[in-house]
């Protein structure tokens, strides 16, 4: 994910204050490996830093959510939003974007991965078919499902790159390239390659991802 992230940003990121931003950054390995591909300056911000640190690759990582960033107007050429989205209650999705906005330049692009609640086998909850039932039947399903790890379900909430796109534009950005994101069975946990070679028709129609990149008007 990282190296396509990198070749997106070289691809459309024209470099004005050099600097980049990686929201929901954990301990900044997609920071680090697109400030040493690119060239660019990069900061982290997510909820689960507790102080200001820098990462081992020089990334300065900060407390901070997608809808309060602590960065002035335009100090960024790049937003990175890599499977963060998903992440953020709805209630805060237009906030965060406008928010995101706020902190790029004027041609300055949100680029990031987006999962695709549709896959076959839900990436989150790594259960069959969670993204294709209704929310309440989605949180009982993962309560009860007999398996073991448990990750909050309450920390996810299943959006469609065409709800994203529909948010992104009515929030003052205009689409540049959405392409499906899969990765070869060879990156994926052994558990699932086979599952992966034996599905690989349908992951060509539901693909496992999206990738995007969207400009600031």
């Amino acid at each position: 994910m990282s190296a396509t992230l990198a070749e997106l940003v070289k691809h459309y990121v024209k470099p004005e204050t050099n600097r980049g931003l990686d929201i929901g950054c954990a301990e900044g390995a997609v920071a680090d490996f697109l400030r040493k591909e690119t060239g660019l300056e990069m900061w982290g911000v997510d909820p689960r830093q507790q102080s200001k640190q820098i990462s081992a690759g020089g990334a300065e990582l900060l407390p901070g959510l997608a809808h309060q960033l602590p960065f002035a107007d335009s100090y960024f050429d790049c937003a990175i939003l890599a499977n963060v989205y998903e992440h953020i209650p709805p209630t805060l999705r237009d906030a965060s974007l406008e928010e995101i906005r706020r902190v790029l330049v004027k041609g300055g692009k949100l680029i990031g991965q987006l999962p695709n609640p549709r896959f076959p086998i839900e990436q989150h909850s790594r259960l069959p078919l969670m993204g294709f039932l209704p929310r309440v039947v989605q949180l009982k399903y993962w309560q009860i499902a007999p398996v073991s790890w448990k990750p909050s379900a309450r920390s996810w909430f299943p959006v469609t790159i065409s709800d994203l796109t529909r948010k992104v534009e009515c929030s003052g950005f205009e689409t540049v390239i959405i392409k499906n994101f899969g990765y070869p069975p060879e990156a994926l946990p052994s558990s699932f390659q086979r599952i992966a070679r034996l599905l690989s028709t349908v992951i060509r129609a539901f693909p496992f991802a999206w990738q995007f990149v969207f400009q600031k008007d």
